[in-house]
């Protein structure tokens, strides 16, 4: 998502709009005396007015100029019945600005309200992911008619499985470098692909469906790849941490790994488009935050210290919200590089809270 600036049509917008109101009572008092000549000339009724002015008002009995001038408010003088009552040009601009405005912002509001799926999940698309042996490729049925693409590659002897819940940008393809990375240490990994992603481009993706064949892909790893609950690692990145949160919220895992974890959807929403109600827009909200105390089992928390998409501050926001949470920041990372899988993985405590080893 793109933050716009909109302080530069505020301040212009400001600066017209006092010069618009301070020349119309510049305008306004100059028609209060403006039908008023010096009485040695006599009076004259200025142009467009429907009554004779009254110059008593700017001279006294003797003809002198009056110390304190009384003038009038034009829109409070008398008409003829039937005249009508015209706004001041600038006025009547000052009221098209406004309106113009304000149905801008309600255009961009409608936008950004019927485009929001796209920012949550601009779903690259894809080919199938290579997977050499011992590397499986797997697709089965899952809910809603849709397929649930998969890769596995099995863990050594006595190892945990991590699956692999990936960002927004990502595809399970592009994620096979961390498998490698993890394979090559012993563990085992099982990547899972969102609706709407790589070669399941042909489904919708939102929360409840993304949900719904994580779950499905988790019990499968369980029931048909032999994984028990006691061996199952969730680690998430980004948009995959909302998803790692949720399986571990409904049980399915016995440690879970955050890599630059946000609060909520909504929250990251508000701080890139902060003059638009996002918090109420979005619905998709995927809110990591308010399911933390739900999550019991032991969690990392790795965030980078200059992530310039989801700050550092939300990371430690919800590693205290979590009943049992450890966080690690890497200070010099940004979104995209707190987890590294080259030329080893990192940070060094990912492989040994992955095995369930003391600190």
């Amino acid at each position: 998502m793109i933050p716009l600036d909109f302080t530069g049509i505020t301040l212009v917008l400001s600066a017209r709009t006092f010069s618009i109101i301070h020349g119309s009572f510049q305008d306004a008092t100059a028609a209060d005396v403006s039908g008023c000549e010096d009485p040695a000339r006599g009076c004259r009724a200025s142009a467009g007015r429907s009554h004779p002015p009254d110059c008593s008002r700017s001279r006294d009995a003797a003809g002198l100029p009056r110390k304190g001038p009384a003038l009038t408010n034009p829109m409070t003088v008398p008409r003829t019945p039937g005249s009508r009552v015209r706004w001041p040009r600038t006025a009547r601009n000052l009221i098209g600005a406004l309106a113009g405005l304000v149905l801008a912002y309600a255009l961009m509001l409608a936008f950004v309200y019927a485009t929001q799926r796209w920012y949550v999940f601009p779903a690259p698309v894809g080919a199938a992911p290579r997977c050499p042996p011992p590397c499986q490729y797997l697709v089965f049925d899952g809910p809603g008619g849709r397929r649930v693409h998969t890769v596995h590659l099995p863990a050594s002897a006595g190892e945990p499985t991590l699956v692999v819940f990936h960002g927004n940008g990502d595809t399970l393809a592009s994620t096979l470098g961390l498998v490698d990375a993890l394979a090559r240490e012993g563990l085992g990994v099982y990547g899972v692909e969102y609706p709407g992603y790589g070669p399941a481009e042909a489904y919708a993706p939102s929360e409840a469906a993304v949900y719904e064949d994580a779950e499905a892909a988790v019990v499968r790893l369980r029931e048909h790849l032999g994984v028990p609950r006691e061996r199952t690692v969730l680690l998430g990145h980004s948009l995959g941490t909302g998803v790692a949160v949720e399986m571990a919220r409904r049980g399915h895992a016995a440690r879970v790994i955050l890599v630059a974890p946000f609060t909520s959807i909504p929250d990251v929403g508000a701080r890139l488009l902060p003059f638009l109600p996002v918090r109420w827009m979005m619905e998709d909200r995927f809110d990591n935050l308010a399911k933390a105390r739900a999550v019991t089992v032991p969690t990392l928390v790795i965030h980078g210290g200059r992530d310039g998409l989801v700050p550092v501050e939300m990371g430690r926001r919800l590693a205290s919200a979590l009943p049992d949470a450890r966080l690690v920041v890497v200070e010099d990372a940004g979104h995209n590089d707190a987890l590294a899988s080259e030329p080893g993985i990192g940070p060094r405590e990912l492989i040994p809270f992955a095995r369930g080893l003391p600190e």
